[in-house]
């Protein structure tokens, strides 16, 4: 039944008179705020306050945890890794190589053109020797055979011979522009009987020459006729396509890099790749060191070659020398062909090495082109050994039983596992996908801890992949993400972790572009190089201050951006933005930054929906810029987030040295609590009213307040449900029950 007369109300189907009238209380406010201790950016007392500042935690946090992730970003291509600066990236520069193909061996006919002997040969006996095609000269010669080659085009040297009774075999040297001779081939020594063809086939292939001397030496010094030659040639090359990008190798304070069959070297500027050889097959594996040499392997259908300093190769002939895999250790060359057998040897630098057999992981259960790469790591007992990183996990070798064991960081199937592998620090890293499980073996016992790409709420679609190489950094090790794996239209890029986070040091501009191999080297000067597609990269790294504001010469990048996770205050209600703040330093009208946001998880895009507040240029250098919502009245959100894009000159003197520097940004908003009324009035209970004495109105009263649900109230002709909060009053002494009560009653929502 409404409530219609006047100084009444009705609680729990009760009614009451009232002294006065019913007061409504809007309840839902907060307590006041305190600030206790020193004062930071988060310290204004009147509203709520979210600092961008340390974002050293680096990415993958789209929701953020307000509690623990005040130092992350959701995405990011800035430079991340110092407390109080966004800034730019790191430059990257491009420094593709030429590919070359070799054209069909031209075959040295001029019958008019002599070889002659060196004019410093030890005899000084001068002598000449003629070719044709098809005639066979049987001229004896005491010590050299010389013959210039006067040529624009790369060359390759060939020779084909006969040997006979030669006690020692002769050797094919050339000289291109050092003016020392070097070898490229070395006979077999020959029977009386018998003979024995040799030839020697793109073993060294030069660029830009002029005037190249090639000269065949005759190592007998008892008979004078151990050799005669069939054929002399001389190979130019044509513009090729780069195969696959395979891999790097600092060997002889030089920088190698292998694609597909051509092998090249980085000039001493830096600044070009030059052709070194043309090998017979696609490369799979570099390696230097033992013996200093560099050793080519080129998978398990052709033998591998090795050089010395003098760039000249030597293909061993020993047919069980195959191998996809190859890694240095203990002195030692070690090779593995694609089904997991493995073999090593002490001298691998001769024709004929002799090589040692020395685990298979066929015993272990893996299959033909389970394994992915080796690696050097420290065993249980804290010495170095080698490691396999496979689709099914790590294994590791024990050298000289034959022998490869599983290791605790095991796996299912997974087609990319141990693709990066890497010792870093501590740990090993292994891959699968995006993850990175850090193994760390030792006296201690063994751990795994997961700490990829994969972690949190990972990467954005459009930047998806999965990690084919890791590349041992000091400060931190990089991986080359492939975009290809996605599946979908995205770009591949490279990352960083320094044991804290993830940076992003490098996205493809173009969609869908394999990433295959990289290395840092000092070659040069510091530099992480990788590859992506047939383009070959680098990025400047620092050996000593790394913060690039305090380096003069930091090249950066032309443009970057940084999104932060979505922020909703870990308040599950409405909140009002208010304001702003950023403070930048070094923007000027070239050097910018472009401040965007979006609400409430209207879309998850990276690059679309955004809501622009303003591009910070000069005039918000050194100084807070404030950016106010929704025309100073405020935008209501449940979460926001923001996206600030970084550019720089590119024009100039040097403009790669600028960078527009956000030190901080603040939100000031408010929490907003769904309005909640209560009303308060005071009852009268000193005399009868509607049929109840006093005491049984205040029993009624009390039954009300101590209810543990809900309970009606109305006046006015409405009926709410509330909660009795509080009942004060004074009651008279004597006998009976009786005076006046303040009730408060409250709806929860």
């Amino acid at each position: 039944m409404a409530v219609i007369k006047e100084n009444e109300i009705e609680l729990n189907s009760v009614k009451y008179p009232i002294i006065g009238g019913v007061r409504p209380i809007l309840s839902s406010r907060f307590a006041e705020k305190m600030v206790v201790g020193d004062y930071t950016k988060a310290s204004n007392p009147n509203v709520d306050s979210w600092v961008i500042q340390d974002q050293r935690g680096g990415i993958l946090a789209e929701e953020m945890d307000e509690s623990r992730q005040a130092n992350r970003a959701w995405w990011s291509t800035c430079n991340l890794g110092f407390l109080g600066h966004i800034v730019l990236p790191p430059l990257t520069t491009a420094v593709t190589p030429t590919a070359i193909n070799l054209v069909s061996p031209t075959t040295t006919t001029d019958t008019a053109t002599a070889w002659t002997d060196d004019a410093k040969s030890i005899d000084d006996d001068y002598a000449t020797f003629a070719w044709t095609t098809t005639g066979v000269a049987t001229t004896t010669w005491s010590e050299y055979l010389q013959f210039n080659i006067t040529s624009t085009n790369i060359i390759a040297v060939m020779c084909k011979s006969d040997i006979y009774t030669a006690a020692v075999a002769p050797t094919l040297e050339i000289d291109v522009t050092d003016g020392t001779w070097h070898n490229v081939f070395t006979g077999t020594v020959g029977t009386a009987a018998a003979t024995h063809p040799e030839v020697v086939s793109a073993q060294a292939i030069y660029t830009g020459v002029t005037a190249a001397r090639v000269r065949l030496k005759n190592n007998d010094t008892v008979n004078a006729q151990g050799c005669r030659i069939y054929e002399f040639y001389f190979i130019t090359a044509t513009g090729g396509t780069l195969g696959t990008p395979v891999t790097f190798a600092n060997y002889n304070s030089r920088l190698y890099y292998a694609s597909g069959v051509n092998l090249f070297r980085l000039n001493a500027a830096g600044t070009a790749w030059l052709p070194v050889a043309v090998l017979p097959s696609a490369v799979t594996a570099l390696v230097s060191s033992v013996g200093n040499n560099l050793y080519v392997f080129m998978g398990d259908s052709e033998k591998y070659w090795y050089m010395r300093t003098g760039e000249v190769f030597t293909e061993t002939s020993s047919a069980t020398a195959l191998a996809t895999y190859a890694i240095a250790w203990d002195s030692k060359l070690f090779k593995m062909d694609s089904a997991g057998s493995m073999s090593y040897s002490a001298a691998p630098n001769v024709i004929a090495a002799s090589w040692t057999d020395d685990g298979d992981l066929a015993d272990e259960g893996l299959a033909d082109n389970d394994v992915q790469g080796l690696f050097i790591y420290r065993d249980a007992a804290g010495s170095p050994i080698i490691y396999a990183g496979t689709k099914l996990g790590l294994y590791a070798h024990s050298f000289g039983n034959d022998k490869w064991m599983a290791t605790e960081l095991a796996m299912p199937q997974h087609d990319t596992a141990g693709k990066g592998v890497v010792h870093w620090r501590e740990n090993a890293c292994v891959s699968a996908g995006l993850d990175v499980l850090a193994y760390q073996t030792g006296q201690a016992g063994t751990s795994i801890v997961s700490v990829g790409l994969d972690k949190d709420d990972g990467l954005p679609q459009l930047y998806g992949g999965e990690v084919v190489k890791f590349i041992k950094g000091y400060n931190e090790f990089f991986a080359l993400v492939d975009s290809t794996y996605e599946g979908t239209t995205s770009y591949s890029s490279v990352m960083a972790y320094d044991g804290r986070g993830w940076q992003s040091w490098w996205t493809d501009g173009t969609v869908n572009e394999a990433m295959h191999t990289g290395i840092v080297s000092s070659v040069v000067a510091h530099r992480l190089w990788f590859t992506s597609g047939t383009a070959v990269s680098w990025i400047a790294l620092q050996k000593n201050i790394r913060n690039p504001k305090k380096v003069s010469t930091f090249p950066y990048a032309t443009s970057s951006v940084h999104i932060t996770p979505w922020f909703d205050a870990n308040w599950v209600g409405q909140k009002l933005a208010l304001n702003l703040k950023v403070f930048c330093k070094d923007v000027t009208a070239n050097e910018t930054v472009l401040v965007q946001y979006r609400i409430d998880h209207a879309t998850t895009a990276v690059a679309t929906t955004w809501t622009t507040l303003g591009t910070i240029v000069a005039a918000g250098d050194g100084v807070e810029t404030e950016y106010t919502f929704g025309s100073s009245l405020g935008t209501n959100f449940k979460a926001i987030q923001f996206k600030f894009t970084l550019v720089r000159r590119t024009t100039g003197t040097t403009p790669e040295y600028y960078s527009p520097d956000i030190q901080y940004a603040v939100l000031e908003y408010e929490k907003v609590i769904d309005p909640t009324w209560g009303w308060a009035f005071t009852i009268n209970c000193n005399k009868p009213y509607a049929g109840k004495n006093p005491e049984q109105l205040l029993d009624a009263l009390v039954t009300a307040a101590e209810l543990e649900t809900l309970t009606t109230f109305a006046y006015k002709g409405t009926t709410y449900y509330v909660r009795v909060k509080s009942v004060e009053g004074e009651r008279l002494t004597g006998d009976g029950d009786r005076g006046t009560y303040n009730v408060t009653v409250l709806k929860p929502t």
